[in-house]
């Protein structure tokens, strides 16, 4: 069997770092039952194919710009109908991003010059409308809603990480979850931590919904308590773009927690695993309800999960049920977070399980990993897994 994967993000984009790991794992994971696949992105050059420079424009405007907006989407889906020979694959799987007429018509070339082929599109968040609603995002979301309910008749399924809708758009759904390569985080060896100090860490391109404010909140009211000398807090934020820097750096200041959080760039590999390895508790995502979603999906909690790292998350998460002991779930609302009620979950969970670390990953092993998170599109593709 032959794939096409179409990711419609930028490999160079540090703030695309998490989308593009996920991309490339999901493409190992096919690979590992079988399946071959060649894989499209985008890149500040122009369009990639399996990492190697396959469509140069002529132009090359400034990311987030109208020009770079119709030159690289329109214009690259233009360019993929006009270039690829859709009869050799069995299956597209595209990473919706908003709709547009080019890309409508992509779909139309591809199912025309192959009727058998299975198109599906995985849209990482359902509803997504909340997400869109400034400046030229807003544009985006108008263009979008045109033409969006218009795509059944080419789309066979769309991959859904949240929500038990049926359908979306009159297109079926195909229930899944997202998932991590286990195989490629080291896990985090167990240390004797200093009981008079917590570390948070939180990885990920930083947005609302993730309710990092709860967290900030949460130490500067610590700070103003008389406990504070006998319990200091530290929280790494690691994957900022900069003008994420700037703006967090003035929301810190102004919290005067300047000696208490501290800002980093995306990073990965060895780097990543030193800040994992140095955490108490991960922060996952605290604020989803924001989004008007009452489920959760986030790689950062299944991140957090294969380095045998617990974490910190309100929404409920279809891949950590409520007992789970290495979760600390925090109400769904915007109150700040309990800073004691986290240092006094730390000290329970290492009463109750030592070895904390090692039956994260094991689970993590059995759970997330992304070679089982595929079964289910495999099930619709009629491919047989190894």
């Amino acid at each position: 069997m032959q794939g096409l994967l179409y990711y419609r993000t930028h490999v160079d984009d540090p703030n695309n770092l998490g989308v593009v790991q996920k991309s490339r794992a999901y493409a190992k994971a096919l690979q590992s039952h079988g399946i071959q696949v060649d894989v499209w992105m985008y890149h500040t050059e122009g369009i990639l194919k399996n990492d190697q420079l396959w469509y140069r424009p002529v132009l090359r405007p400034n990311k987030k710009s109208m020009g770079h907006l119709l030159l690289f989407y329109a214009l690259g889906d233009w360019q993929m109908a006009r270039r690829i020979d859709f009869s050799q694959y069995d299956f597209m799987l595209i990473r919706h991003m908003p709709t547009h007429p080019m890309f409508r018509w992509l779909l139309k070339v591809a199912k025309k010059q192959n009727p058998a082929l299975k198109i599906l599109i995985e849209i990482p968040t359902w509803p997504y409308d909340a997400e869109m609603n400034t400046g030229f995002a807003r544009i985006q979301r108008w263009i979008d809603r045109q033409f969006r309910t218009s795509l059944y008749p080419w789309v066979d399924y769309v991959l859904n990480y949240y929500g038990t809708e049926q359908a979306i758009w009159k297109i079926p759904v195909i229930a899944v979850q997202n998932g991590i390569a286990v195989d490629e985080i080291p896990v985090s060896g167990w240390k004797r931590r200093d009981p008079t100090r917590l570390n948070l860490l939180f990885v990920g391109n930083l947005q609302p919904w993730h309710g990092l404010d709860r967290v900030l909140k949460g130490m500067s009211v610590h700070l103003k308590q008389p406990n504070r000398a006998t319990l200091s807090v530290r929280l790494d934020i690691v994957g900022l773009g900069t003008q994420q820097m700037h703006y967090w750096a003035a929301e810190i200041e102004q919290l005067g927690l300047q000696q208490s959080v501290f800002l980093h760039p995306p990073c990965e590999g060895a780097d990543l695993h030193t800040f994992l390895e140095k955490a108490d508790w991960g922060i996952g995502t605290l604020a989803i309800h924001r989004k008007g979603l009452k489920t959760d999906a986030s790689l950062k909690h299944r991140l957090y999960g294969a380095a045998g790292l617990p974490f910190i998350c309100s929404a409920a998460d279809l891949d950590f049920e409520d007992n789970f002991p290495f979760v600390f779930r925090v109400p769904e609302t915007d109150v700040p977070l309990n800073i004691v009620d986290v240092y006094q979950k730390r000290a329970q969970l290492q009463t109750a399980h030592p070895d904390y670390a090692a039956e994260m990953r094991q689970y993590a092993e059995q759970k997330l990993d992304w070679k089982q998170k595929v079964l289910p599109v495999l099930q619709v593709l009629g491919h047989t897994p190894f």
